[in-house]
């Protein structure tokens, strides 16, 4: 009598688990584009990181599947999961740009208005970055050249500078975030020089 009692429950825990892959299934083509939309929310509108975590949440989501216990809708879950996927990025995206050996070359350049300038010379575009990271505030020029020029990882720099790594990771943002913007001001200012 107990074997057939467990074997209905496994039975019903089975049937259970099909049903929730089943409803998976059907409700994704519905949940997609408002998966995607919420992606490119938090993404700053970048399509091909929005669409990568996004397929990166699902296949998780579908992998851990049976441990849905259904005590909140599966959108709910699914928008969740979502969420978390989008974190996970910004923080292994952060810890790429912290602990990376990260070399300033001119290949790497992060200009503001796109690629770079068929008519500045590479030459040029070093001089451009050059003088953009001699110009940060003496705190920020710190860490950017330890970090970028000098190449150390993020932990010798906060052991260097008696900081934090928290405090690390907020300077290190602002500071490529100053040499970007002035990095743009000085190559603007080398294209006028050059049309007139």
């Amino acid at each position: 009598m107990v074997t057939v009692a467990v074997a209905r429950t496994s039975l019903g825990v089975e049937e259970s688990r099909l049903a929730t892959r089943a409803r998976f299934v059907d409700e994704l083509p519905v949940l997609y584009p408002r998966l995607l939309r919420i992606c490119l929310r938090q993404l700053h509108h970048n399509e091909a990181d929005a669409e990568d975590v996004l397929q990166t949440a699902l296949l998780k989501a579908w992998v851990a599947l049976d441990s849905f216990r259904g005590e909140a809708s599966l959108t709910t879950w699914l928008v969740r999961i979502v969420f978390n996927q989008v974190n996970l990025f910004y923080r292994d995206r952060w810890h790429q740009i912290i602990d990376a050996d990260i070399v300033l070359d001119e290949d790497m350049l992060c200009w503001p208005a796109g690629d770079l300038d068929d008519e500045l010379s590479r030459a040029e575009l070093r001089t451009i970055s050059e003088r953009s990271w001699k110009t940060l505030p003496e705190m920020y020029q710190t860490v950017f050249r330890l970090l970028y020029v000098e190449e150390l990882s993020g932990s010798e720099v906060a052991n260097l500078l008696h900081i934090s790594i928290p405090c690390l990771k907020s300077r290190a943002l602002r500071s490529r975030s100053m040499w970007s913007r002035r990095c743009f001001f000085y190559r603007s200012e080398l294209r006028a020089s050059l049309k007139g």
